[in-house]
Parts: structure tokens; sequence; C-alpha cells
């Protein structure tokens, strides 16, 4: 089955809003055997969704729109659909007694512009909304499958997951998930990976090789194009594994956080963290793993200087004569962390995120983060020009410095 996802909104065009919609969506139609080959976005038009639809429908099995089934004038997904089944608007009495009962539940009432959401195209199916007010429509025409979905990412994955791949499955009972591999790597950018790759001269021949770079590197995903080939798919991972090396942090859809936190669960170890400009980003994606305190001992954001000085030990002197952004105090703060909190591995990030306080010396996006322990030795440190606006940059520091810490662990000294 052949799929063509079109996500509807003006924000989308503009570039305000970013579509997770149709990463969500990609993941979980591939992983149930659904291959999307197009992906279009279209304005909160009735003609711009028409016409890609429309289009879409002459070489695809299934259509899904994502958005546009709210209360509001821009909603016009529904419109759009009505229009292509040669249907009316008509009030739908049960759907606006599911809409009662749930705004009831809400202590709120319905109003005009609410009343909207219970106008449905005659006589189409609908996909029930397990957490929100608007239904999912299905309409069939001779050749394929038209499915809408609202945009409210929340209510998108729920209909998703427990209503249209279930529905997808009892239509196409022959639909198997297609044999994926993921390759999460980090530190080597896009164009030096497919270098690599093509200069090893690996045999790649019978599966597709997509490459997603994003804030915290690059997704490699190696797809086989039936359900039978995921041997090729899994060998081909294998290769391009071991030629990429410790570049590769993950095998799956495994996080940086969630790799740090088994290698500490391996290993018997706990972690400190001593953090400047990420703000306590770092702790944000440690913690957020369940089971982390298991390792996670504690951290402490040092934003000014006194509190390095006061909270982590780092001397005056230092400062005066490094700056707050250093490779010396980033190494004095990994070491008061693990330290203060008595850690077997102590992580350390400051630099400067911007958007003013940069010099020539030292600009926007510098960044130093160092370890301190388990392996003996002096405290690792290293630097890092990062791209991107403020908020980027602490994202990328953050990732940055979990993988220091990844890399720590690895080392055979590190290990009880």
């Amino acid at each position: 089955m052949r799929a063509t996802i079109v996500t509807v909104g003006n924000e989308l065009l503009s570039g305000r809003t970013v579509d997770t919609n149709f990463t969500f969506l990609a993941r979980a139609l591939g992983a149930a055997g659904v291959r999307v080959h197009r992906h279009v976005t279209a304005g909160d038009e009735r003609a711009a969704i028409l016409a890609a639809v429309r289009g879409a429908l002459l070489d695809s099995d299934l259509v899904l729109i994502s958005g546009g089934l709210g209360p509001t004038a821009d909603d016009v997904t529904r419109d759009a659909m009505a229009e292509l089944a040669g249907v009316e608007l008509v009030a739908d009495p049960a759907a606006a007694a599911r809409i009662a009962a749930r705004l009831a539940s809400l202590g709120r009432k319905q109003t005009a512009v609410g009343n909207r959401q219970a106008l449905l195209p005659a006589d189409m199916a609908q996909l029930a909304n397990p957490i929100g007010l608007a239904p999912g429509l299905w309409h069939e025409t001779e050749t394929a499958i038209v499915c809408a979905l609202p945009g409210v990412p929340r209510e998108l994955m729920a209909m998703t997951s427990e209503v249209l791949v279930p529905r997808l499955r009892a239509r196409h009972p022959d639909l198997a998930p297609l044999p994926v591999a993921v390759l999460r790597t980090i530190g080597v950018p896009e164009s030096e990976i497919a270098e690599r790759i093509e200069t090893a001269g690996l045999d790649l021949a019978g599966v597709a090789l997509a490459y997603l770079p994003g804030p915290g590197g690059v997704e490699l995903r190696i797809t086989g194009p039936e359900p039978a080939a995921g041997p090729a798919a899994e060998r081909a991972a294998d290769a391009i594994a071991a030629r990429l090396g410790a570049a590769v942090y993950a095998r799956g859809e495994e996080s940086m956080e969630e790799v740090v936190g088994r290698l500490l669960s391996m290993r018997g170890l706990t972690l400190a963290l001593a953090e400047s400009c990420t703000g306590g980003l770092v702790g944000f994606r440690v913690t957020r793993v369940a089971g982390s305190s298991a390792y996670f001992a504690g951290g402490v954001i040092a934003y000014a200087n006194e509190a390095k000085t006061a909270l982590l030990g780092v001397s005056p002197a230092l400062l005066t004569a490094h700056g707050a952004v250093s490779a010396e105090v980033a190494a004095a703060m990994a070491a008061g962390a693990r330290a203060r909190f008595g850690a077997a591995l102590g992580i350390a990030v400051t630099g400067i995120a911007g958007p003013g306080g940069g010099t020539p010396e030292k600009p926007v996006g510098l960044i130093f983060i160092a370890a301190a322990g388990p392996a003996a030795g002096a405290a690792v440190t290293e630097r890092h020009l990062l791209l991107g606006d403020r908020q980027q940059i602490r994202e990328r520091a953050a990732t940055h410095a979990l993988d220091l810490a990844r890399r720590s662990l690895l080392d055979p000294a590190a290990r009880t």
C-alpha cells in the first residue's frame, strides 16, 4: 500500500510551526506496512486541500490528511472532504451529543463556533477521537482511502494508534510491517556520513537508505522493500555501523539519555552535572528516563561566577585568568560536581548561547564541555562551536554533554 500524507496549515507554510505530525504519521504507517511515497503541505484553503488530495489519488492507495478539523473558520478540511465525496455538510446529532457531553465533563458550554464541529459530510464514516472533540473522517473512492485526522498532535497520535491503524489492518489484513533498521549518530555531518558509506563499497542492494538530520545528529533509516527483507536491512545496518564506528550511539529508537542511563546502570556508576549555559537541560533529559534515580546523583545550575565558586569550588583566580567560558573552568566545574555529589562521573557544560555576549575570541555558540572520572587522570574537555539560535545552541550543547558522558562510560577504564 502506497500513501500520501497531506498536512494542512498556514502556520506550516510560514515556517512558524515545525511539522512533527508528518514525522509521526510516516513512522506509524511504515510500522503498519504502509509505504509513504509523498508528503504535501497545503494551506488552510479548500481548493488547496482538494488539489493536493486529487493529485495524490492518481497514484496512492491511501491519502491521509492532518489538520483543519477544528471549529474555527480556517478549519476547512471537512468542507474539502464533503466536496470530494459530492455530499453536503449536515448537522450530525450523534456528533453533537458527543461534543456536548465532552464539553459538559470539562465544565464548558457549547458555542455557535463550537457547533461547527457537529457539521460533518453526509453519510461519511467517522473515526472516534479518544481524547478530543473533532472526529476523523474516512472516505473510500473506487481506488483509494481518504482519511482526515485532527492536527492537534496529542489527538492525532491517539487516533492513529488506537483507531486508524487497527482499521487499516482490518481493511487490509495482508499488511505487514516493513523492516526498518535505525542507526542514530552524533558528531559527524550528513555529508561526511554519506561519503564514508559511499567510499566503503558497501553492498546496499535491496534496501533504501534515508538520512534524517536533526538537532541531535543524523538518523539513518535502512528500509527493506517488503516484510521478508528484514535480514537484508539488518546486514546493511551492521555494515554501516562498522564503517561509522563511535559516531553511532544507538541502534534503534534509543535516545542519547537512555544510552547514558543504560551504561551507568551496567557499570554500577552514578552521574553528577554542573550546568551553566544549558540551565538544567542536561538534567531534564537525564531525569525524563524512568529509573534515573538509580544513577543520577544530582546537579548544579551555576550560572553566575559566584555560584560556580560557592557551589562547585571553582577558583576565582581560575575564572579571572581564563573566563567562565573556557576549558579550564569546565574541567573545574565537572570535578566540583563529582566531588559535591560523590558521583563516579561529573559532566559540566559552559558557553555562550547568545544572541549577545559573544566576542571575536569567544563567539556566540562557543561551548566547553568536560568530564571528570570515572577513568583515572585529569578531566577531559571538548570545545564546540555550535550554530543556531539561543534555544538550538542550548539543546545541542546538552546533547554533546550527554555524548561526552556516553564516550566516557565506554572507556574500558570506566568499567567496574
